[in-house]
């Protein structure tokens, strides 16, 4: 199984991957109300990498990492399947 930091780390990437493919499309589009709510979810995705990214753990995982180590395994499985 994939420990506390693959996880994030995976979790992060997939945020960056997010952000790069809505600015991507905003930039393809001619149609300013698409463009702007593209934007504004590359936005969302650049907030969910670096919360996500506060949550590396410094050293040992912290104490609520099981919750949260459970929980990245259900994200994690669901884009997998």
């Amino acid at each position: 199984m994939f420990s506390w930091k693959e996880i994030i780390h995976i979790a992060i990437q997939i945020e960056q991957n997010g952000e790069q493919t809505y600015r991507f499309a905003a930039e393809k589009t001619k149609d300013p109300h698409l463009t702007a709510a593209l934007i504004h979810l590359a936005k969302e995705e650049a907030r969910h990498a670096n919360w996500l990214s506060n949550l590396k753990p410094e050293g040992k995982v912290p104490k609520k990492a099981s919750d949260l180590e459970k929980l990245m395994r259900v994200f994690l499985k669901d884009i997998i399947d």
